[in-house]
């Protein structure tokens, strides 16, 4: 899923509880949740193509979706007004964290694999998770069907703030 939807789910989670430790493990694992639903957007590049090819296209999906979450935080911050800021911002990192460090091994091209090969452990977890239902079943959906059930999850999570 794109993060603007992680952000939305770990939003609704920090206004569940005032343990900022639990913030961050329900929307830690919240990620994984949402990235076992098929969601269209797990084929964003084209391993055929040339990785800088890949990578620009990542850049600017990833700069549109940072951008989406920039405004999503200020309206969040200034229509709801929450009472602990920190909440909001445990979650949204621990929401973000997966593809964060997905998106640096693909910047380092698994250079990491050999120094951290607990960071490898958890790309391959997320990975799995990730295309499930592509290896299992395959079953994929396409982008712009996923990017309908990506926003209808999104209005979901935002109809539920308080």
């Amino acid at each position: 899923m794109f993060l603007i939807v992680h952000t939305a789910a770990a939003t609704v989670i920090s206004q569940q509880t005032g343990n900022p430790m639990l913030v961050f493990l329900m929307s830690f694992f919240s990620h994984f949740v949402l990235d076992f639903i098929p969601h269209g957007d797990e084929k964003l590049t084209d391993k055929t193509q040339p990785k800088n090819v890949q990578f620009r296209k990542l850049f600017w999906v990833a700069t549109i979706d940072s951008f989406l979450i920039f405004l999503f935080s200020i309206y969040y911050l200034l229509m709801f007004a929450p009472t602990h800021y920190g909440l909001f911002f445990v979650g949204l990192g621990a929401a973000i964290l997966p593809d964060l460090i997905s998106g640096l091994s693909f910047v380092l091209n698994g250079k990491f694999n050999k120094d951290y090969p607990w960071l490898a452990k958890f790309q391959n977890i997320h990975k799995t998770i990730h295309t499930f239902f592509e290896r299992k079943l395959n079953f994929l959906i396409p982008l712009k069907y996923g990017l309908i059930w990506q926003a209808f999850f999104f209005l979901m999570f935002l109809s539920l703030l308080k």
